[in-house]
């Protein structure tokens, strides 16, 4: 009798074993759900756009190519200006960038006076900007050239 009184036991926490192992996976898909449920993928996908537009345009800029302003490893004056004085909105449509962008030369001059930077410059009202780092020549001076992209 004792041994029937042990399996009965023995069934009883089989259960229970089953009992927490459902509550254990119930609450795994919860927050699997819920976790799916608020994950947004768009925020990437448009940080990572315009990543993208930010590294095409900092390669092409920084190219002695058509539309590049370096000259033998260094920034050519002359065709920086060039550049400088383009329509902006020509200049986005020529390298491939739809949003908003400007280039931060440190010490940038036109004509004598320092400008510091190329394109439309006021991301002030911008909630995502992608920032870009290259590393030139500019007047003797090695200066770190800041690519921004950001959409309004």
């Amino acid at each position: 009798m004792k041994i029937i009184c042990v399996k009965n036991k023995r069934a009883q926490s089989w259960g229970f074993d089953l009992i927490i192992a459902s509550v254990i996976f119930i609450i795994g898909f919860i927050f699997i759900f819920v976790y799916l449920i608020n994950y947004s993928p768009s925020a990437n996908k448009d940080l990572n756009e315009l990543f993208s537009q930010a590294g095409a345009l900092s390669g092409l800029v920084l190219s002695e190519g058509a539309g590049g302003i370096i000259s033998e490893g260094v920034i050519n004056q002359t065709k920086a200006e060039e550049f400088y004085n383009l329509d902006y909105s020509s200049t986005k449509l020529s390298y491939g960038v739809y949003d908003d962008y400007y280039i931060e030369i440190p010490g940038f001059k036109i004509g004598g006076n320092e400008v510091g930077y190329i394109g439309y410059k006021d991301e002030s009202i911008a909630e995502k900007v992608a920032v870009i780092d290259r590393i030139s020549v500019y007047d003797s001076t090695i200066v770190k050239i800041k690519f921004y992209v950001w959409r309004s």
